[in-house]
This record gives C-alpha cells, sequence and structure tokens, in this order.
C-alpha cells in the first residue's frame, strides 16, 4: 500500500534514515515541510502495516516534477521495494498530467541509477562534488 505520510509517521521515517549518510540524513530535516507542502506528493510505502520505505514527488511546475528522498529501510533493501516504490511514484506522476521528471542522485548510487535508468530516465549530467575543512580554505 502506498499513501501520503502525515506528520505522525516521523519516528518511522527517522528510523528508516538513522544510518542513511553516516547518520546525516537530510530527511529529518524537511520532513515535516514535505508533509505539509502542497507542491510535494510525499508518499511512503508499507508492507503488512510496517512503512518500509519514502519518495518524495515535488512539482516544479504544473508539467514538470522532480523526484527526491526515496528511501528503503535499509534492513529491507534489495526486496523490490524502491523498484516498486518507483513505479507507484511514476504512476502518480502520469496520473497528475506531469510531461517530465528530473531527479539527482549520489554518482556510485549504482542501485538507483539502474533502476531509474530502467523506467526510462537518461543521464544528463554528472555532478563534481568538493569539500574543504573550514581551516582549510583560502581566501585568495
Amino acid at each position: 500500500m502506498i499513501r501520503r505520510l502525515q506528520k505522525c509517521d516521523g519516528e518511522r521515517v527517522r528510523e528508516i534514515v538513522k544510518t542513511i549518510w553516516e547518520g546525516d540524513d537530510y530527511i529529518p530535516h524537511v520532513f515535516e515541510k514535505w508533509v505539509e507542502d502542497p507542491s510535494c506528493h510525499f508518499m511512503g510505502l508499507w508492507k503488512d502495516g510496517t512503512l518500509v520505505g519514502i519518495d518524495n514527488l515535488r512539482l516544479l511546475s504544473d508539467k514538470v516534477g522532480w523526484m527526491e528522498g526515496m528511501r528503503i529501510d535499509p534492513a529491507l533493501q534489495g526486496k523490490g521495494f524502491g523498484k516498486e516504490l518507483g513505479k507507484q511514484t511514476l504512476a502518480i506522476a502520469k496520473r497528475i498530467g506531469l510531461e517530465r521528471l528530473y531527479f539527482a542522485t549520489y554518482f556510485d548510487n549504482t542501485a538507483s541509477i539502474r533502476m531509474n535508468e530502467a523506467f526510462g530516465f537518461n543521464r544528463i549530467g554528472v555532478f563534481t562534488n568538493l569539500e574543504s575543512e573550514i581551516g582549510d580554505i583560502s581566501d585568495s
């Protein structure tokens, strides 16, 4: 079953993401905003009464959307829940009349890249991420 997430789902969502990105996932910081934002279709996938995954479809316009924040409980990955959730999110996009969808993922998240390419997404760019300790940054 897939349905919109509600504030009461926050505890389970935080449990799902607590180890993702080494415990520094941004989802807990945007959870309530996405739940309340009318431009978001912030959805959850339940199996046997348990929330197993989340995905957000943000409307950028009447015809363009952005898929973001898909997370599957790490203990339940590899069981096809991401593919199921992705298919259902795409069905919502079609149902509401979107004509174009975008999404981004970390460059070495091969499972996500393969899954979305199988859905018909094409690569339009690869990004380089840079990092520095503040003390190492030069002002020149």
